[in-house]
Order: C-alpha cells, then sequence, then structure tokens
C-alpha cells in the first residue's frame, strides 16, 4: 500500500488557515446568541416595567398583585430557560476554546 507524501508547506497553511476561519466562524455564531439573549433578557425587563406602569410613564397594566404574581411567573420561565441556554452556549465555548487550543500545540 502506497503512502501519501507528506502535505506541502503551502497546503498546511491553506488548511491552518480554514480552520481558524472556522473557529472565528463559530466564536461569531456563539456571540450571536448571546446578543440575542441580551435582547431577550432587555424584553423581559420591559415586559416588567410596562406591567407596573414605569416604562415611558404608561399606566400600569397589572390591576392585582395577581396580575404582577402573573407577569413575574413568565418572566421567571423565560430567565429559566436562558439560564439553560447560556448552560449550553458556555459548553460549545469550552469545546471551542479546548479545539482551538488543542491544535495550537500540534503541527498542522
Amino acid at each position: 500500500m502506497a503512502s501519501s507524501p507528506p502535505p506541502s508547506e503551502e497546503d498546511r497553511v491553506k488548511r491552518r488557515a480554514k480552520y481558524e476561519n472556522t473557529i472565528h466562524l463559530l466564536l461569531y455564531s456563539l456571540a450571536m446568541e448571546e446578543l440575542s439573549m441580551a435582547h431577550i433578557l432587555n424584553a423581559e425587563g420591559e415586559k416588567i416595567q410596562h406591567a407596573l406602569g414605569t416604562l415611558h410613564g404608561t399606566s400600569p397594566l397589572a390591576r392585582t398583585v395577581k396580575d404582577i404574581c402573573d407577569v413575574n411567573g413568565s418572566v421567571l420561565e423565560t430567565l429559566k430557560e436562558l439560564t439553560k441556554k447560556d448552560l449550553i452556549l458556555l459548553n460549545k465555548l469550552d469545546r471551542v476554546t479546548q479545539a482551538f487550543m488543542q491544535t495550537e500545540e500540534e503541527p498542522f
């Protein structure tokens, strides 16, 4: 069985550049997901402000303590889901970082 010749320096440089571009795209994707989550958090804060009437001088939408508790419960559920999502993103970031650091130590 004939073995392949070792890759040329040019091939290694091209593969390395392609790999680093992939890492950058993965990091960008994670950052965009975090930004999306920040927008959701902001919207949830505005939901509370709107219910309490503190958003741009609006009248309170919540008329009773139960109304406030309902809004609070809705926000709480959203925060729970965002926390789960953030843990998943943190895990992805760790894996991308480990993959990048591992290839930094090994020749391409």
